[in-house]
């Protein structure tokens, strides 16, 4: 009896003997670690240094760059001095240097004095340009020219039409002004009340004398030039130019003798415009 106990209890202690060591063998195997904890407890345990900051800032930016979008192309504007554009201006000015080449002594008897002071001057202009290049046309009056006379009641009025061509300078188109020249034919006209005494008076009497208005005309021609400045469809517009009226003392037919005489003074005249005025163009 003793004896199969003996053999029972040694059963029971070799079997709980197995199961142990297959335990301890379980347990003995490595431990794979964590790779997310280790790398946050390495970061945490790193001390942050210029050199790390400056790589990431050198990443950073390199992405930055390397994201960017292309510059967009920057392209002329079309308000330049040289793009296609209608324009207009009006002006005041002022008129200079008078004097014509006709001797009205010889044919009239009448001593003529041609002045030559500045008198007052305004007038406007409208036109069209492309590529620099243009046409316009041009009207100026002077109210009080300087033309001295016996036979005149007052100084007459002066005015010119002209279609010039125009032609803007090539210059920087970094700056707002632009200078240009233009030049054309139109006519030259003027205008006055005169006296007038009835030829069939044998003796002169100041009662007699009365008045007309008379006015004439001559082919002209104009050269100039000046200097304009825009900002946006707004800008200025400074002028010099010269007028001169041709020589023609041919009678036209159905002409009065008061619009002759008046023609026939303004034949061989020339004259200076200085104007400055605001100008727009669309």
């Amino acid at each position: 009896m003793r004896i199969a106990d003996f053999l029972i209890t040694t059963a029971v202690v070799a079997g709980m003997s197995g199961t142990a060591l297959a335990q301890n063998s379980s347990s003995a195997q490595p431990v794979v670690p964590d790779t997310a904890t280790i790398s946050e407890t390495t970061l945490a345990q790193t001390p942050i240094t210029a050199e790390l900051v400056a790589i990431g800032v050198s990443n950073t930016s390199n992405k930055a760059f390397a994201q960017a979008p292309p510059a967009t192309p920057i392209t002329p504007s079309s308000s330049g001095a040289y793009s296609n554009h209608w324009f207009a201006s009006g002006y005041l000015g002022t008129r200079f240097g008078g004097g014509n080449e006709s001797d009205l002594q010889d044919a009239l008897g009448v001593d003529i004095e041609n002045g030559s002071n500045t008198s007052v001057n305004f007038g406007g202009e409208v036109g069209y340009v492309w590529s620099g290049f243009g046409a316009e046309f041009m009207g100026n009056y002077s109210p009080n020219f300087e033309l001295n006379n016996a036979l005149l009641q007052r100084r007459p009025n002066v005015s010119s039409y002209m279609f010039n061509g125009i032609y803007a300078v090539p210059f920087s188109s970094n700056t707002a002004a632009h200078p240009f020249v233009s030049g054309g034919i139109g006519t030259v006209r003027i205008r006055s009340t005169v006296f007038t005494i009835d030829p069939t008076t044998t003796l002169l009497n100041i009662n007699d004398i009365t008045t007309e208005r008379a006015s004439g005309g001559q082919f002209g021609w104009n050269v100039g030039g000046g200097l304009y400045a825009y900002n946006g469809p707004w800008g200025l517009r400074a002028d010099l130019r010269y007028f001169k009226a041709t020589t023609d003392d041919n009678p036209v037919l159905g002409e009065t003798l008061h619009d002759e005489f008046l023609r026939v003074a303004l034949s061989g005249l020339s004259y200076w415009n200085f104007n400055f005025g605001v100008a727009f163009r669309w």
